[in-house]
């Protein structure tokens, strides 16, 4: 679990970039001494946007409930709270 500030962007950039990165994770293959791992890795993600008066753990916290609708919404996707 990591966060990320994206400076200067609003929720649809960070979301266009979550995607991104999203698909470059899934596009990558977990080689091992025995050979390749599959199935592909996938990742979910959850973001949420700064805005006037949201303190840092409000913000977080619907960072994280959009995580978690990413996953259960069927897990490698990008959800953003709004």
């Amino acid at each position: 679990v990591f966060a990320a500030s994206l400076p200067k962007c609003d929720l649809a950039g960070a979301g266009s970039a979550a995607e991104r990165g999203r698909r470059e994770i899934a596009g990558l293959e977990l080689a091992t001494p025995s050979g390749v791992l599959l199935p592909h890795i996938t990742a979910s993600i959850g973001g949420a946007q700064q805005r006037l008066g949201i303190a840092a753990k409000a913000l977080l916290s619907a960072a994280d409930g959009a995580l978690y609708r990413a996953k259960g919404s069927g897990r490698n996707r990008v959800e953003l709270a709004l």
